[in-house]
């Protein structure tokens, strides 16, 4: 079961992922936590762990309410966990001084080569920097699932025209760790539509 909600100002995919009636992971709870709740009590799902893809406050923004409703923990990647407590890491202070996003620590620090399962699901974390220092992609092999952030996306490749971003890393990290995957394992991009890597490859790719 992949089931998502469009949340927020910017539209950000967030992902609960696990089987209906036993447990789930959260993907990005990025913002209107009673859209996120609705979905895990549709499925009737137990939330076991809160993933961020990475820092931006438009992904992380429900966190802590999700918490406290669910009493799961939260993981980020190292590189990107000062976000969650510092509004200029997660670019909220762009968004004037009503809006700061200001949250606690995570309770978990993921990394490169860590492994999250959740019922019959097994994602391996890749390290996918650029968009963000510390962004992530989850690959589940079997199921030929890449959950990808802000890292790609149907139609495009995650900015990097921010503080903390990298062009030149991002790609490395699309290159290195994205394109040598198969071409038929289906993208869930942080914001927009699904797509195939093959066609990730042919439409946004190759015209870059």
């Amino acid at each position: 079961m992949i089931s998502s909600e469009t949340v927020g100002v910017n539209f950000t995919n967030c992902y609960l992922i696990g089987k209906r009636d036993s447990s789930a992971i959260v993907i990005d709870p990025g913002d209107e936590i009673d859209k996120i709740m609705d979905m895990v009590n549709e499925y009737n799902v137990k939330v076991e762990k809160i993933i961020n893809t990475h820092g931006h406050f438009d992904h992380i923004s429900a966190n802590q309410e999700l918490k406290e409703k669910t009493g799961a923990e939260i993981y980020i990647h190292e590189q990107d966990s000062e976000a969650l407590i510092n509004p200029s890491k997660n670019l909220s202070s762009h968004l004037g001084q009503n809006n700061l996003v200001k949250l606690n620590k995570a309770d978990n620090i993921i990394n490169e080569g860590d492994i999250i399962t959740i019922e019959d699901y097994k994602f391996e974390v890749f390290h996918t920097p650029g968009h963000s220092p510390g962004s992530i992609c989850l690959y589940d092999e079997n199921k030929k699932i890449l959950i990808s952030g802000d890292t790609i996306f149907s139609m495009g490749v995650g900015r990097t025209d921010f503080p903390g971003c990298s062009q030149q890393e991002l790609i490395n990290s699309i290159e290195n760790k994205i394109l040598t995957l198969p071409e038929d394992v289906k993208v869930y991009p942080g914001h927009g539509q699904t797509t195939r890597l093959g066609e990730f490859k042919l439409k946004v790719w190759e015209r870059l």
